[in-house]
């Protein structure tokens, strides 16, 4: 039926305007019709960033299983230089360890304030150079 009711597509005229049936849907309240930008999101996890409610949830597990399972991306080798592959280091209350990601093994979540991860690029402006593997930054609750 193509006599401008809005059947299959057609315009809808209110008032001598002719309408999409979306914006009729829109004009009408019905959430199904006003598209996807109507959805609930819902809120953004910061990817570099470990947040109080995911440390809290097993509060005595180490952190290095943490980051394992919740962040794995953190841990993965980003390039090779001549000497072999980068990995991540990890700067705990702004030292950086000696003993590298084995070090997170003996901190427990309910130890922690803060985990985030710095991109090579950002690593190396605020710590200096040689992490190219981006770094874990460790703030500890004291």
């Amino acid at each position: 039926m193509r006599d401008g009711s809005g059947w299959r597509g057609g315009p809808v005229r209110i008032g001598g305007i002719a309408l999409p049936l979306l914006c009729l849907g829109v004009l009408l309240g019905t959430a199904a019709c006003a598209g996807p930008s109507s959805r609930v999101r819902s809120p953004r996890v910061d990817q570099n960033q470990l947040t109080q409610e995911e440390l809290a949830v097993d509060p005595g597990v180490d952190l290095l299983t943490l980051i394992q399972s919740l962040r794995p991306r953190w841990l993965r080798v980003r390039e090779r230089t001549l000497t072999g592959p980068t990995t991540v280091s990890v700067v705990i209350d702004g030292v950086r360890s000696a003993t590298g990601l084995s070090e997170l093994r003996r901190i427990r979540a309910n130890e922690v304030r803060e985990v985030r991860y710095l991109s090579p690029a950002d690593a190396t402006t605020q710590f200096g150079t040689d992490m190219a593997g981006g770094a874990i930054v460790v703030s500890l609750r004291r």
